[in-house]
């Protein structure tokens, strides 16, 4: 599935722009926009309904992950770890450590997230 489509941007740097929808099951996640390797940077923002949750998996090593919660509570677990992230408060985390994002409340949340991705060791 093609996520971005390339642009140009007022100044005529080439860009990216983005806006399809990743899932579209309860929870929805919209890929905003996306740079290039070798440094790859994703926009993410999410929904999740109550009891909905998502992640687990770890990331390639390096990777770096910020979630900022504009509506609602987020539970976000890293490496067994859980935090509470309450709206207008952003986590900074490893992304290549086990991580999973939860509703456990009682009302949507409303998430943006950025993964950093390092270079491909080759």
């Amino acid at each position: 599935m093609e996520r971005t489509r390339p642009a140009e941007r007022a100044d005529h740097r080439p860009g990216r722009v983005t806006g399809a929808v990743a899932w579209a099951l309860r929870r929805t996640g919209t890929i905003i926009a996306a740079t290039d390797p070798p440094w790859a940077a994703e926009l993410w923002r999410f929904t999740l309904l109550p009891g909905e949750q998502f992640g687990g998996d770890a990331h390639a090593p390096a990777t770096r992950e910020m979630a900022w919660v504009e509506e609602g509570t987020l539970t976000l677990t890293v490496a067994g770890v859980r935090h509470q992230v309450a709206a207008g408060q952003c986590a900074r985390f490893p992304g290549g450590l086990p991580h999973a994002y939860a509703n456990e409340g009682m009302k949507r949340i409303l998430l943006t997230m950025i993964d950093v991705v390092p270079p491909a060791s080759g």
